[in-house]
């Protein structure tokens, strides 16, 4: 929603004569309009900085950074009885991860599952360092990542048949289009090993050509991680690696877009999810082969083959912890262990640190990317590890994207103004006093909203988390804790907006809801917000009292309605203002700044030397309008003798105030208007 630098160069090019009112169309249709923000600024070279090809990104991008540690840190929980499983939020670098860790330890082989010749493999070069000749590009010398000095690791280089399995795309409105789509996941994991329809060694063939085409059933589907995971070990008798990305997306999607009516079909994808994610849980052995055409032992014995199991290694991620208990089972997916936000393990691994960063800047020209400014868009996530060593992380997409644009004051988000459950969350009406507490704090961090880690994680149903708007926020990176101790789940973190990208996301919701509200557009609005810049006040007032009675049926339905109706549409006001002509500041009273119903708007540079100051409250007397208006301007021209309105007029490009009292109550409005200039305190002011 900010966009400070944009403004800035436009107002440099036109000055004083450069119309308002397209300065603020410029600066919230761009900021309004996802597809705009990712268009805007942006190479169109072939180089794909939102890959998730490891490869790619190894050989192609210059701001690669090196997470290859994950691998050795992996490796620790090699042969646990748990599935490793990350949860962070979007655009953390999880699946690009995962591609790595599949370029890792897969076995190299031809299309016919031979294994290529040394001079032939790429895997290795990409981790150990050397040449790689692209077919269609000039050869490409890589130097060895820092995993290449763990021998405990390299030794695992290319010696694992790995299963990939993505599940962004299983998503759906009803049961049979959610089977549907998570079988087309299921059949893109079966075509990365297709080379096995050659096999001589493996048994049950024309069962796995079913699945490469796609023509099996739910028992099947169920079975499928691990039917493929048990032909991996017979061609090549090693360890099979399996890896889920986006685990939680299934459940997340069934619980939260199914009908309430279809409770029934959101346990059934919740229990085919939890059959075929059992085949990413190591079991002891026992002794026997499984049964590969009987689904229904995949739970009890998965993946278990002689003496040794065919699973050394499973490691999955998504956004959310959805480690449950069960009326049934004492845990849903008690065979995963599941690392958040809260917990150290492998949290360098995801995003970036502030090293990270400024190494990165290193290779942009020295001044084309500020990192100061960077850093309050992009940063905000705070991480204490062992109680001693404390980092502040970057969402990594979003440091890409301001890279690659050569922009740091820009919001790069891609895909938060579209991701269902947060627009439903941001958007609905018990969440507004919130979101708009939020936006008015003029500090980074809000303090008045306490939340614990112990909290989160006694969430115990799908539901329950879903329902839970904070958990959700927190999770999918929204908010964040301002010192949270990692060692210890008894602490009681303050809340906030990290950073102000993820700030721009509260702002644009806001628009929508009260753009919704009060039934207007972006461009009745913005016509509205330039009454109140030219002190039409006749007309400003009349538009007011309009707007409110479009949502006069809202506002009348509860006190809670007609408090957030007020307070929306106002701060919805200052900030549109704020981002595209003025900039706020707090009236200050005895050290305190005070609340939500005081606005105190500057002019920026090379703009009409206007401040505006504004008060207003919500009444119970609809007589008392007229008295409470007046009063409230008065409470302005208090402040404007002897306080902070005062002080705005030492500014050398303020050369009047608007000063403006409202006083509401139901449907009703009244304002009170005054004008006050410079050139009539010359005495005050000295």
């Amino acid at each position: 929603m900010i966009l400070l630098q944009s403004r800035e160069s436009i107002l440099k090019n036109k000055k004083s004569n450069f119309d308002f009112l397209t300065i603020l169309h410029i600066a919230l249709l761009l900021s309004l309009l996802p597809n705009s923000i990712l268009s805007f600024g942006l190479p169109t070279t072939a180089v794909d900085y939102e890959t998730d090809n490891f490869i790619e990104l190894r050989l192609h991008n210059k701001f690669f950074v090196d997470k290859s540690l994950l691998i050795e840190e992996l490796l620790q929980y090699h042969g646990s009885i748990y599935a490793q499983t990350v949860a962070r939020p979007p655009g953390w670098g999880k699946s690009i991860n995962l591609h790595m860790l599949e370029k890792f330890f897969e076995i190299e082989v031809d299309e016919k599952g031979n294994l290529l010749p040394k001079d032939k493999t790429i895997n290795d070069k990409l981790f150990l360092g050397g040449t790689i000749a692209p077919s269609s590009n000039e050869p490409k010398h890589l130097e060895p990542l820092r995993i290449s000095k763990s021998s405990n690791a390299t030794k695992h280089l290319g010696k694992h048949p790995v299963i990939l399995l993505r599940l962004k795309n299983a998503t759906g409105k009803n049961y049979a289009e959610m089977e549907t789509n998570l079988k087309a996941c299921v059949v893109q994991a079966f075509e990365r090993h297709k080379y096995l329809t050659y096999s001589s060694k493996i048994t049950n063939k024309g069962k796995f050509e079913k699945y490469l085409k796609g023509d099996f059933h739910s028992k099947e589907l169920q079975n499928s991680l691990h039917f493929l995971g048990l032909k991996l070990w017979e061609h090549f008798g090693q360890y099979v690696i399996v890896l889920v990305d986006d685990y939680d997306i299934p459940l997340v999607n069934a619980y939260s877009e199914f009908k309430k009516e279809d409770s029934r079909d959101s346990d059934k994808i919740r229990e085919l999810l939890r059959y075929m994610l059992s085949a990413a849980r190591k079991r002891t052995s026992s002794g026997t082969t499984p049964a590969d055409n009987n689904p229904n032992t995949t739970f009890r014995n998965s993946l278990t083959l002689g003496q040794d199991q065919t699973l050394n290694t499973a490691f999955l991620t998504g956004v959310l912890d959805l480690i449950f208990e069960n009326l049934k089972e004492k845990h849903f997916f008690e065979f995963l262990k599941v690392h958040t936000l809260f917990d150290a393990q492998f949290s360098k691994f995801y995003g970036f640190t502030d090293e990270e960063v400024k190494q990165l800047l290193t290779k942009v020209p020295e001044g084309q990317v500020n990192p100061y400014t960077m850093k309050l868009y992009y940063n905000g996530y705070p991480y204490t590890f062992q109680r001693q060593e404390k980092l502040h992380f970057y969402k990594s997409i979003s440091v890409m994207r301001c890279l690659f644009a050569k922009r740091s004051e820009y919001p790069h988000y891609p895909f938060e103004l579209n991701i269902g459950l947060i627009r439903n969350i941001l958007s609905s009406n018990e969440m507004q006093e919130f979101v708009q507490s939020m936006i008015a704090n003029r500090s980074e961090w809000l303090g008045g909203y306490q939340y614990t880690t112990s909290e989160i994680r006694m969430k115990r149903t799908i539901p329950d988390v879903l329902s839970d708007h904070l958990t959700i926020l927190i999770f999918y990176g929204f908010l964040s804790s301002r010192k949270p101790n990692i060692a210890s789940y008894d602490n009681d973190p303050n809340v906030g907006i990290p950073n102000i990208e993820m700030r721009s996301v509260y702002e644009a919701h806001l628009f929508e809801w009260v753009y919704n509200k009060f039934n207007t557009t972006t461009g009745n609005f913005l016509a509205f917000s330039n009454l109140l810049y030219t002190g039409n006040k006749t007309e400003f007032a009349k538009s007011l009292q309009e707007y409110i009675s479009k949502a006069s049926e809202f506002i009348r339905s509860s006190e809670y309605n007609a408090k957030i109706s007020y307070d929306g549409f106002m701060l919805a006001l200052k900030t549109s203002m704020t981002n595209a002509s003025h900039e706020a500041q707090d009236i200050k009273e005895n050290g305190d700044t005070r609340d939500i119903n005081d606005i105190l708007l500057t002019p920026r540079p090379h703009m009409k030397k206007v401040a505006i100051a504004i008060r207003y409250k919500v009444i119970n007397e609809e007589n008392d309008l007229s008295s409470v208006a007046e009063a409230e301007l008065g409470q302005i021209n208090q402040e404007y003798m002897n306080g902070t309105v005062l002080e705005t007029m030492y500014y050398p490009r303020v050369e009047k105030c608007f000063k403006i009292g409202i006083a509401f109550c139901g449907d009703k409005v009244e304002v009170r208007f005054e004008i006050s200039e410079k050139k009539n305190l010359t005495k005050t002011l000295d």
